[in-house]
């Protein structure tokens, strides 16, 4: 029936950083979660990248995650995960007496999603029920469909909160944006 585009959420850090750190702390907490890959679900964490481009020295990275969450028969979760690193290079520093590798660049990480109702396109293939499927969305389903969207976005606004939270414990500057695609109810 349809996908309910949430708003993107978007980070940007410059500054030191372990960039080993800051992917595996956004893994870890999708995998919490439940998120699984998009297009192949059964084989788990090893195939969310759709794109990994790595480029130059010093390096600029392209990384893209398409992540599912699978609610119930009715409704997924749809969770896009861009990072982008530019000018990214290796660093030594001293960090509780030990040198210690880090990375020292730019950082964009962008979040976004969608509920997608009827991902299964039962309603779609059932010649009586197609011509319902808008009017149930939008009048039977309208306060769970609010509900799981307004789960998912605390979902993402979580981890956005943990990227901002390992960024300040570091002392990076960053600038965050959260941009509507299109009015939210």
């Amino acid at each position: 029936m349809g996908k309910h585009d949430m708003p993107k959420i978007a980070d940007t850090y410059k500054g030191d950083f372990s960039f080993q750190e800051i992917y595996e702390l956004v893994r870890n907490y999708l995998l919490d979660q439940g998120f699984v890959a998009l297009e192949e679900p059964d084989f788990g964490p090893d195939l969310w990248e759709t794109r990994y481009l790595e480029k130059g020295s010093p390096t600029n990275y392209i990384i893209e995650w398409r992540l599912q969450n699978v609610i119930s028969d009715y409704y997924r979760y749809i969770l896009n995960v861009d990072f982008q690193g530019i000018a990214i290079s290796p660093k030594e520093i001293m960090w509780e007496g030990r040198k210690v590798k880090i990375h020292s660049g730019e950082l964009s990480i962008k979040l976004s999603g969608a509920v997608e109702t009827d991902y299964k396109k039962e309603w779609e293939k059932s010649w009586l029920l197609k011509h319902f499927a808008k009017r149930y969305d939008e009048r039977i389903m309208a306060k769970e469909l609010k509900e799981q969207k307004d789960t998912l976005f605390a979902t993402m606004n979580e981890l956005h909160g943990l990227v901002r939270n390992y960024f300040g414990q570091r002392g990076g500057e960053g600038t965050a944006v959260i941009e509507p695609t299109r009015r939210v109810s």
